[in-house]
């Protein structure tokens, strides 16, 4: 071992000598890197955070924008309703009304394979949605949706897609169609990226229902009456307002979020394992280092507020590394004018920032001060 003695003028403590004479073992490059793992992960999950928030305000507003309809008509057990209830609501004097199927639409040409997924689709009757939905159509006409003949959203319109093209798809039911664009729409969050005619909807879904219908009526008088009685003698349906059904939407999007929220939990624990997995390892071959640095003169306090110092450093550029990896992930999604801006729920943010910071010095600390409680005459005849 080096004599510290001769290096120095004047003789220095006996821990400040050991601290010159052992640098640490590990290449700082190394260290760092061993602080980072730990809070990077935290961070990376408030990118998700971010992710859940804006895609649930996204569709919420997307859908007040979409739906001019008075009053709407669901399933109670959600399932959907029957064509006939639709055309029923329609025959009453007064009233209009809009059924809208889901379906899907596998799309096969234009880079438009969705990595093998289908696009979600509404199927619809233009006739009806005049006064009950509005698409915010830029392009082309939904006049014109009829036959073979569909509207697409700007996410699909950005691939080339434009009014007069043509789209080589299959149906939910797998029948191969081409379809002809005739429609551009911005409205399609919480609806679908294809809108069909109503009637091809339904006789290729899968399960061929009314997901809902879109009602406009007076809330008083003979119609009013018509319209409940109507409801009552369906024993699946339920009549909402508007501000109902908007308030069901925001409820079943936070239902989503919990269940969504699931992963984000079990990330949150493969983080925490893997911190202090890390830091009794990184503890454990510095126990030499730490346990001579007392043998030498220093304090458990000295050894405590050394290692915080550098949990204190190397967290805070794992937080600063985390955050820069997750907004680059996200730099584009607020540009994305079907999603909105970014929802940055601050709360949210603030405790997953905290519990990095919180796991980056615990992770480190817990494990090392278990080494430094060793007793010290275990290691006194450890050799440099």
């Amino acid at each position: 071992m080096t004599n510290c003695a001769l290096i120095h003028e004047q003789p220095l403590p006996v821990a400040q000598r050991y601290c010159i004479c052992h640098p640490p073992r590990y290449p700082a490059v190394w260290r760092l890197l061993l602080g980072y793992v730990k809070p990077h992960r935290w961070t990376l999950i408030a990118g998700g955070v971010l992710s859940l928030a804006t895609a649930q305000r996204a569709t919420e507003r997307t859908t007040a924008q979409r739906v001019h309809a008075d009053q709407v008509l669901v399933s109670r057990a959600g399932g959907g309703l029957p064509p006939s209830v639709a055309a029923a609501v329609a025959r009453i004097p007064r009233v209009t009304a809009a059924g809208s199927v889901s379906t899907e639409v596998y799309l096969l040409d234009r880079h438009l394979t969705n990595e093998g997924d289908s696009w979600d689709a509404a199927g619809l009757d233009p006739a009806t949605t005049r006064t009950t939905l509005e698409l915010g159509v830029d392009r082309g006409s939904l006049a014109d949706l009829t036959g073979n003949r569909v509207a697409v959203s700007e996410t699909i319109a950005r691939h080339g897609v434009r009014p007069g093209s043509v789209l080589h798809a299959r149906l939910a039911d797998a029948t191969p169609a081409v379809l002809r664009v005739v429609a551009v729409y911005r409205h399609a969050n919480g609806m679908g990226d294809v809108v069909l005619p109503r009637a091809l909807a339904l006789r290729h879904a899968q399960a061929p229902l009314d997901s809902a219908v879109f009602i406009r009526a007076p809330q008083h008088g003979p119609a009013a009456r018509a319209l409940g009685a109507l409801t009552r003698s369906v024993p699946t349906a339920a009549l909402e307002s508007r501000g109902q059904y908007l308030d069901d939407l925001r409820t079943q999007g936070q239902d989503n979020a919990r269940a969504q929220w699931v992963v984000v939990a079990l990330m949150i624990l493969v983080s925490v394992m893997a911190a202090f997995n890390t830091g009794a390892m990184a503890a454990s071959e510095r126990r030499r280092e730490l346990v001579l640095a007392r043998l030498a003169g220093a304090t458990r306090a000295q050894v405590i507020g050394a290692l915080t110092l550098e949990s204190l450093l190397t967290t805070v550029a794992g937080i600063a590394v985390g955050s820069a990896v997750a907004l680059i992930s996200l730099a584009g999604a607020g540009s994305d004018p079907a999603g909105g801006p970014l929802a940055v729920g601050l709360g949210q943010v603030a405790l997953v920032l905290a519990g990095a910071a919180a796991l980056g010095l615990v992770g480190t600390l817990v494990p090392a001060g278990l080494v430094g409680r060793a007793r010290l005459t275990a290691f006194a005849g450890a050799r440099d």
